[in-house]
C-alpha cells in the first residue's frame, strides 16, 4: 500500500475542509452581493464584463459609471473578471463572484503541493509545503499587502490568484528548464499570471531570472519571455503606451520587521534560519545538489524581492506590494528543514521500519500544529468572511441605501451623482458603498474602484474633501482641502452633478442652510440634496481657450473656473504650465444663446448644437481612445476633460482603437502563432 500518497490526500483533503470551516459553502452559494472594503466595487466591474464587454467580444472598453469616465480593464486585471462573467453565464453572478473571489486563497496550498512535487522533492515535502501555506494565508498582520485572506477580502483578489499561479510557475519552470519540456505551459502560465496582476508578473518574472546564470537556459527563458509577452500585448502593449494618461500612485511603506513577520509567521521563521544553516552546511554535498539548487532559487527569488522593494519609489510602483512575496517564500523556504532532519545522518542510521514510520507521522503532527496555530491566532478574519459575503442586503442600511438607489434610478445620459465620503458608509456594506450606484441605480458617480486608470482622479479626491466632513486624499503629492460647500458646489457643477447624498450630521446641516442645494429625498441616515444648477455635459464656455503645454492643472484647479475660462493642452505651446491673465481671455459673443442637445452613452457621446465652430467643452474624461466626427480633433481640456470645435451641427465621439491597440492586437496574434509553431514543432 502506498502510504505516502494517502497520508498526502488525506492532509491535502483535510487543509481544504480546514478552509471551508472558514468559508462555509451555504454563505459561498447564497445570492448575495459581495460587500466589503474594494470587494464590493469589483463587483460592477465583473457585471460589466458580463452585460456589456462580453457580448461586444471584447475584454477592455469604457465605463461611464465613475470618473467622469474612466477605461475598464486597460489599467486592470481582466482575467479574473473574465473568469467570473463566463461563470455568471452558468451560474448565477453573484455566486460566481464569491467564488473566484476565494480562489486565490484555494488554490495556493495545492499549487505549492504541485510546485514542491514538480521541483523533485519526495514526500512528506509537498504535503509539508501546502501545509506551510495556512499561516501565510491566515496571516492578520495586514489586510492591503496582498497575498493572505485579510487583503483578498479587501479586495486584493487578483493578486491572490496570480500570487498561487506564480507558485505553480516556479515549479514547472524550474523542470522545464532541467528537462528542456513544458515550453508552451509555462509561455501560457506565465502570460495568464500577468493578466491577474502586476506584481505577480514581477514575482514570477524576476525570480526566474535565477535561470539565466546558465548560458545554455537562455534560450528557453527568452522564448517563455518574449512569447508571453506577445500574448499578452493586446493589454499590456497599450496600458504601456498610454500611462501618460493615468494618476501615477507610488507610495513608500515604512515597515517594521514584526510588521512583516507578526506572530503567526514567528514558528515558521525560526525553522526558516535553522533551515538556513543546514543549508549553508549541506551547500558543497554533491548528493544535495538538487535540494541546494532549489534552496538557491528561492534565496535568490527573496534577495530580487527585497531589491524590488528598496526600488519600488523609483520605479512608480508601490513597495509593500513585493512583502508578501518575501513572506511567503520563508514559508516555503522554512519547510525544508523536514528535508533536512529526515536525510540527516543521524536519521539514516534510524532502524528502516522506524525510519519509515517518522517520516509517515512528521506530515500529521505538522498538520496538528499548523492548524493549532492558526486556530489560536486567528481572531477577526471569520468575522470579515461573514460580512463580505453575507453581502449588502444582510446590512444594517439595506433597506435605505436601497431607497436612495431607487430614488435616483436613472442612466448614464443623466446628471453625476455625488455622495459624502464617510465610515458611516460601512453600516451599508463598506465606506465605498456608494461606488455602487452605477451597480444599484444606473447612475454615474465620480468616485471609483480604479484611482490609477485615469488622470481625473486627483481633482475628484479634491472634491470629496470639499464636501465630506472627513477626507480620504489618496495621492500622497496631492493636498487636498478643507470642508467648504460653497466651493465644492463650482466644482461640482464643473462635473455635471446634480444630487449629493449626505450622511454626517455635520454635512446635512451645511447642506440645509446653503441655498446651492435642496433636499429632495430623505431615508435616514441619508439625505439626499439637488444641487441647483444647469445640468449639461457638454458647454460652450464663457471664454476662448488658453493653451498651455501641461496636463497637469491641480494647482489652477483650486481657484480657476474651467467652465468659464478652459485651458487646453498643446504639446508645441511655450507657455509650460504657467497661465496668463495679464489679458483676460477673449470672450465667446453670444456663448448663453448657443443650444446643445446632448446624448450620453457607455462608448458614445452625440450633441447637436447651434453654435457650429465654437469651443464645447466635453465633461468627459479626456483618453486617447475617443475618436470624433463633425470635428477635427479633441483637445485635452483641463481639468482632464474633452473639448472640440465642431464643423458640423451633428457631432459625434465614439470610443475606437488607437495605434497602440492595433499594435497590441498584432502582437498576440503573432503570439498565438508563435505557440501554435511550437505545438507543431514539438509533435512535427
Amino acid at each position: 500500500m502506498n502510504y505516502p500518497k494517502i497520508i498526502d490526500a488525506i492532509l491535502l483533503i483535510s487543509v481544504y475542509i480546514f478552509l471551508f470551516n472558514y468559508f462555509p459553502l451555504g454563505l459561498m452559494l447564497s445570492e448575495t452581493i459581495t460587500s466589503g472594503g474594494d470587494t464590493a466595487s469589483h463587483y460592477y466591474s465583473a457585471y460589466y464584463m458580463k452585460e456589456y464587454l462580453l457580448p461586444k467580444f471584447r475584454l477592455t472598453g469604457w465605463s461611464m459609471g465613475a470618473y467622469a469616465g474612466a477605461p475598464l480593464f486597460q489599467f486592470y486585471f481582466p482575467l479574473p473578471f473574465l473568469l467570473i462573467a463566463l461563470l455568471g453565464y452558468a451560474i448565477p453572478l453573484q455566486i460566481a463572484f464569491k467564488l473566484i473571489t476565494i480562489l486565490g486563497v484555494f488554490l495556493l496550498p495545492a499549487l505549492a503541493y504541485f510546485s514542491f512535487r514538480l521541483f523533485g522533492l519526495k514526500f512528506p515535502m509537498p504535503i509539508t509545503g501546502a501545509m506551510f501555506t495556512l499561516p501565510f494565508l491566515f496571516n492578520q498582520g495586514n489586510s492591503m499587502w496582498g497575498g493572505n485572506i485579510p487583503s483578498t477580502l479587501a479586495g486584493e483578489f487578483t493578486y491572490s490568484i496570480g500570487l498561487a499561479l506564480a507558485v505553480l510557475f516556479f515549479g514547472l519552470v524550474y523542470k522545464g528548464v532541467n528537462e528542456n519540456k513544458y515550453l508552451v505551459l509555462n509561455i501560457l502560465l506565465l502570460s495568464t499570471i500577468a493578466l491577474n496582476h502586476i506584481y505577480t508578473l514581477f514575482f514570477a518574472g524576476f525570480a526566474s531570472l535565477f535561470f539565466l546564470k546558465n548560458i545554455k537556459n537562455w534560450k528557453y527563458m527568452l522564448k517563455i519571455y518574449i512569447t508571453s509577452f506577445l500574448l499578452i500585448g493586446f493589454w499590456v502593449i497599450p496600458l504601456i503606451a498610454k500611462l501618460k494618461y493615468t494618476s501615477p500612485y507610488a507610495d513608500a511603506w515604512n515597515v517594521s520587521f514584526w510588521e512583516v513577520f507578526p506572530n503567526i509567521l514567528w514558528p515558521l521563521i525560526a525553522l526558516f534560519f535553522v533551515s538556513f544553516l543546514f543549508y549553508i552546511i549541506r551547500r558543497k554535498d554533491k548528493k544535495k545538489a538538487g535540494s541546494i539548487r532549489i534552496l538557491d532559487f528561492l534565496l535568490f527569488s527573496i534577495f530580487m524581492m527585497f531589491i524590488l522593494y528598496w526600488i519600488a519609489p523609483y520605479i512608480g510602483v508601490v513597495n509593500i506590494r513585493f512583502l508578501p512575496f518575501i513572506q511567503l517564500l520563508v514559508v516555503l523556504f522554512s519547510s525544508f528543514l523536514v528535508y533536512f532532519v529526515l536525510e540527516s545522518k543521524y536519521t539514516k542510521n534510524t532502524e528502516p521500519r522506524v525510519l519509515h514510520v517518522i517520516t509517515l507521522l512528521t506530515p500529521v503532527i505538522l498538520f496538528i500544529l499548523t492548524v493549532a496555530l492558526v486556530g489560536n491566532l486567528v481572531t477577526y478574519i471569520p468575522a470579515w468572511i461573514q460580512w463580505n459575503y453575507s453581502g449588502f442586503e444582510a446590512k444594517e442600511l439595506w433597506l435605505p441605501y436601497k431607497g436612495v438607489n431607487e430614488f435616483l434610478k436613472g442612466g448614464v445620459n443623466e446628471p453625476r451623482v455625488v455622495y459624502e465620503h464617510s465610515q458611516e458608509h460601512n453600516r451599508a456594506g463598506t465606506p465605498r458603498a456608494f461606488e455602487s450606484l452605477p451597480l444599484f441605480s444606473g447612475r454615474s458617480t465620480l468616485e471609483g474602484v480604479y484611482m490609477q486608470s485615469i488622470l481625473n482622479a486627483p481633482y475628484i479626491f479634491y472634491i470629496q474633501s470639499e464636501i465630506s466632513k472627513e477626507a480620504s486624499c489618496p495621492f500622497p503629492n496631492r493636498r487636498c482641502t478643507n470642508f467648504n460647500l460653497e466651493k465644492g458646489a463650482k466644482h461640482l457643477n464643473l462635473y455635471n452633478v446634480r444630487e449629493f447624498i449626505a450622511i454626517t450630521d455635520k454635512v446635512k446641516e451645511a447642506l440645509r442652510k446653503d441655498k446651492n442645494y435642496k433636499l429632495v429625498k430623505t431615508a435616514e441616515p441619508y439625505e439626499v440634496y439637488e444641487l441647483q444648477g444647469d445640468y449639461s455635459y457638454i458647454v460652450v464656455p464663457k471664454h476662448y481657450p488658453i493653451s498651455v503645454n501641461a496636463m497637469d492643472f491641480y494647482e489652477q484647479f483650486k481657484w480657476l473656473d474651467f467652465e468659464e475660462f478652459p485651458v487646453i493642452y498643446d504639446a508645441g505651446g511655450r507657455n509650460a504650465g504657467l497661465i496668463d491673465f495679464s489679458r483676460e481671455p477673449k470672450i465667446i459673443d453670444g456663448y448663453d444663446k448657443c443650444i446643445v442637445a446632448e446624448q450620453i452613452k457607455e462608448e458614445e457621446i452625440l450633441f447637436n448644437t447651434s453654435c457650429v465652430g465654437l469651443p464645447h467643452l466635453i465633461k468627459i474624461s479626456y483618453f486617447p481612445n475617443w475618436k470624433v466626427e463633425g470635428a477635427k480633433k479633441i483637445e485635452f481640456a483641463a481639468p482632464a476633460f474633452m473639448l472640440v470645435y465642431p464643423d458640423k451641427e451633428t457631432v459625434r465621439l465614439y470610443y475606437g482603437r488607437t495605434l497602440s491597440d492595433n499594435i497590441g492586437f498584432g502582437a498576440t496574434i503573432l503570439g498565438v502563432l508563435c505557440i501554435l509553431f511550437l505545438l507543431f514543432k514539438r509533435n512535427g
